[in-house]
């Protein structure tokens, strides 16, 4: 694997993924260094906002701020939690509120899109020039 690895017409590739890089060692070229989500908050919204696009968000907004923020403060700490959250919360945007045809259009059951949202503090309010500060 090594030595088919280093030819340039090779069609091998082979991916490490490891907490820590070892020194020298001969499977890595060139390492790709991904820091933790914590060091990115720079790219919080980017992310965000990519996994809102991608769930079916429109491409000039994606999410409302106040969805991003909640999921900034209650969701951010892994990929895939900031995935989860923004496909449910684009969901439940483009289905104007409706939990039922939320869970439809995510393929899960109504009770455990309306539980998940009863485990979380967000307003579902669909307007929110109507809705109080």
């Amino acid at each position: 694997m090594i030595e088919a690895r280093r030819k340039p017409t090779s069609r091998v590739q082979l991916i490490v993924c490891t907490r820590r890089l070892q020194a020298n060692d001969p499977l890595i070229a060139s390492p790709i260094v991904l820091p933790p989500l914590a060091e990115r908050t720079a790219e919080l919204d980017r992310i965000i906002d990519g996994f809102a696009i991608d769930a079916g968000g429109p491409p000039d907004e994606p999410l409302t701020p106040v969805d991003r923020e909640w999921v900034h403060q209650h969701e951010a700490r892994t990929l895939p939690g900031i995935e989860k959250a923004t496909r449910r919360l684009v969901a439940i945007r483009d289905c104007d509120g409706s939990i039922t045809h939320a869970a439809s259009r995510l393929g899960m059951a109504h009770g455990a899109l309306s539980e998940w949202v009863s485990r979380r503090s967000f307003r579902l309010d669909v307007d929110d020039e109507d809705s109080e500060s």
